[in-house]
């Protein structure tokens, strides 16, 4: 019973250890999906580092269907532009059965995220409620800046519509 006490102890103490060592050194942890602040619709002019207006970014839906079937799975299409120098840390598709607005925190369900540079198209896939319509945005950060799509909407038909 001593032993495993000791045991217990050694263990607890190695963990606090483990845990303040994590936060040493200026290092945080990134952003939860429910801790993103509010951004800015697309388009957006962005500052360079040097000072001078970049080039605009901005987020294009390229292709998105007006109707899905519910429950079904299906694909959007963007294409991000602009920025100096374009680097692409981050575009997902942001989704929702009700209408959400400019807040990205609205938007409960997300597609994988994507990376690249400027300007790139990119698709994702995302998966229909059963019923009523599916409101989606798409969001990127470009050059550490974050840009949102305007809001679209796509209806949702059920089985018997058909």
């Amino acid at each position: 019973m001593r032993g495993m006490i000791h045991f217990f102890s050694i263990l607890f103490c190695i963990s606090l250890v483990f845990a303040a060592g994590c936060t040493e050194n200026g290092q945080v942890e990134p952003l939860t999906d429910n801790e993103t602040p509010e951004i800015a619709e697309s388009p957006e002019v962005a500052e360079s580092p040097s000072g001078t207006e970049a080039e605009e970014i901005s987020i294009e839906i390229t292709e998105a269907p007006e109707s899905v079937r519910g429950g079904d799975a299906f694909n959007i299409r963007w294409k991000v532009s602009g920025g100096s120098p374009g680097n692409i840390s981050d575009t997902r598709i942001l989704s929702s059965s009700t209408h959400a607005g400019p807040n990205i925190d609205a938007y409960p369900s997300r597609s994988f995220s994507q990376n690249g540079i400027s300007p790139q198209e990119f698709e994702g896939s995302i998966v229909a409620p059963a019923a009523g319509n599916l409101y989606f945005r798409v969001y990127a950060v470009v050059d550490g800046t974050e840009v949102i799509s305007r809001e679209e909407v796509i209806e949702i038909r059920t089985s018997y519509q058909y």
